[in-house]
């Protein structure tokens, strides 16, 4: 009996051994979390080359300060050319007004609001606003054609209206539309003699854009800061009239600002009673000529009484 108790733990000795052996040797499970295709620290981990520091990255080629970005500094500033989709770049009036633009060269001008017209020419405004947003376009006729708040096209040249000097502008800037022949109308034309190339103005299909008057302080326009506001719509406030209108229609409120009759006629009711009538506000475009700035109305809801 004793002996065949040490056969049986001889025997169970001698096969342990291959058993563990077995277990050890066999073949890891596919699926196992340690594996090679799912485990965290494999090929497609957080570090690997889909990870947020690799070629998708927010520092890679489309991060916000890579080649396509939108910011306001980029490509659309205000003062250059853009392209409103007919393949050819289109000027802005910030850049005629700023100097970008010289005098006599031929610009296209897209998607501008008429701030105000006459028969022989018409206020037209960026629907952006801001300072050098405005200018005048002269058409030596049919100006009377378009209204305030139509969208417009224009093709014309760039023109200093030397007409009167003195004060801080040598000159009015203006586009020139009509017909453009040597000695049109009262401007000096030197830019375009000789030039045939056809000018326009066409209203546009754009979706019409409302232009307010800007505030402006009445100091501003008693200096030289005053130039940035030619051909822009602006209002100022609580003025009260200092001098009756003279044979030319003008007359002066607070501040020395004029006020002139280009667009509109202001009617004081009962004659003679100017002097001393106070606004809440004026509105209007602000106009040169003759060495002298000038808000131009264009009708009766320009003005607000105190």
């Amino acid at each position: 009996m004793p002996t065949r108790n040490y056969t049986f733990l001889l025997t169970l000795l001698l096969i342990l051994p291959l058993v563990i052996w077995s277990c050890s040797s066999a073949p890891r499970d596919d699926d196992d979390s340690a594996g090679d295709d799912d485990d965290t620290s494999g090929d497609d981990d957080t570090s690997g080359d889909d990870d947020t520091s690799g070629d998708d990255d927010t520092s890679g080629d489309d991060d916000s300060a890579g080649d396509d970005d939108d910011d306001t500094s980029g490509d659309d500033d205000t003062s250059v050319a853009i392209d409103d989709g007919d393949g050819v770049e289109d000027d802005t009036i910030y850049a005629i007004q700023n100097g970008s633009i010289a005098e006599g060269v031929r610009v296209d001008v897209q998607n501008v609001v008429v701030t105000g017209a006459q028969q022989y020419g018409l206020f037209v405004q960026e629907p952006l606003s801001g300072i050098h947003s405005g200018v005048w376009v002269y058409t030596g006729s049919d100006a009377g054609t378009f209204a305030a708040g139509q969208m417009v096209n224009i093709v014309g040249w760039t023109e200093e209206y030397s007409g009167s000097s003195g004060g801080w502008a040598d000159s009015l800037t203006e586009i020139n539309v009509g017909a453009h022949l040597p000695g049109a109308g009262d401007d000096d034309d030197s830019a375009g003699s000789g030039n045939d190339e056809f000018s326009s103005i066409v209203l546009s299909n754009a979706t019409p854009a409302t232009i307010t008057g800007e505030v402006v302080d009445l100091a501003i326009l008693a200096g030289p800061d005053a130039e940035a506001y030619e051909g822009v719509l602006i209002t100022i406030e609580n003025v009260t009239v200092t001098s009756a209108p003279d044979t030319y229609g003008e007359w002066i409120v607070t501040g020395d600002v004029r006020i002139d009759d280009k667009l509109y006629t202001y009617d004081f009711d009962p004659a003679g009673t100017a002097i001393g009538t106070s606004f809440a506000s004026i509105t209007g475009v602000l106009d040169y000529s003759y060495g002298t700035y000038k808000l131009q109305p264009r009708d009766a809801t320009d003005f607000v009484a105190q």
